[in-house]
């Protein structure tokens, strides 16, 4: 496995003011958990005047402790799919910073950092070749993987509002959708959608994050007629709904060159984030 050299990998920088540097290491109560600053993809653009990350460019956390393993392992979170949403709260040193108000692509940048924090840059993970589909474990750095993906605003059809929204004209029916990018509590609703999707023979996921992501239309904020609106938007215009949405979202990717042991296939691929992410086997 050979992995790039971005050039613009994810920030996190330890806090040099952490007291850890300066313990006087003859009291061994006298130990404090040190801290970074998690550089964060959307530079606090996109967040209310009142939020508390509002045009911040990075959020301060602290290391990964023997006892945020207890929240890891702990069933009744494990089962109710909110585990690493407790691992994040407890981590950020901001209490004013709620989880379900982060930015999705804040947030996958703090969990990264977190679990470098916590169990080192090195992640190993079992691929699929994309060619031939031989499988094989690799080993990646996720310091050298990890890179910001800032938001694109050259498009004609998109505007940014005041209150970090965004305002986009529709290529078909040319309506004017005002969009929100996905916090931690859309997160929670989508990821529902999904656990009932295997129990219902219909799916209404794609058209539940359109509505989730459409604040208004038209200037009509009503919940039923944005309801309405998704029910009956042409393909075309959700499509380019989504892809526009793709492009403006501040997030972290995970890439690297993937090189295949079987036929020596080589492409840029993401790293696949298994369980062993955060429970790593040793």
């Amino acid at each position: 496995m050979s992995v790039r050299n971005n050039e613009e990998r994810l920030g996190a920088a330890p806090n040099e003011d952490s007291p850890i540097l300066s313990q006087n290491l003859q009291d061994p109560l006298n130990f404090v958990v040190p801290t970074m600053h998690v550089e964060l993809p959307s530079k606090g653009l996109h967040y209310e005047a009142q939020h508390p990350l509002h045009a911040a460019d990075s959020v301060e956390i602290r290391f990964m402790t023997a006892k945020d393993e207890d929240i890891l392992t702990s069933p009744g979170l494990i089962k109710k799919r909110i585990v690493l949403d407790r691992l994040l709260q407890s981590l950020i040193l901001d209490r004013r910073v709620r989880v379900e108000d982060l930015l999705l692509g804040d947030k996958n940048a703090i969990l990264i950092q977190a679990r470098i924090s916590g169990y080192g840059q090195w992640y190993e993970a079992r691929m699929s070749c994309p060619a031939c589909g031989e499988d094989q474990t690799d080993e990646f750095d996720l310091e050298e993987c990890a890179t910001i993906e800032e938001s694109e605003f050259e498009f004609d059809e998109v505007a940014t509002m005041e209150n970090g929204n965004f305002m986009v004209t529709l290529p078909r029916t040319e309506a004017q959708c005002e969009i929100k990018l996905f916090r931690g509590a859309e997160e929670k609703v989508i990821l529902k959608t999904m656990d009932t999707k295997g129990k219902n023979k219909e799916s209404n996921t794609l058209t539940q994050q359109l509505k989730l992501m459409i604040q208004s239309v038209n200037g009509y904020d009503d919940p039923k007629v944005v309801n309405y609106f998704v029910d009956h938007m042409p393909v075309a215009d959700s499509r380019m709904l989504r892809y526009f949405y793709d492009k403006i979202s501040p997030n972290v990717s995970l890439k690297t060159e993937f090189e295949c042991e079987n036929c020596d296939h080589s492409e840029d691929v993401e790293v696949p984030l298994t369980v062993d992410f955060f429970w790593p086997k040793q």
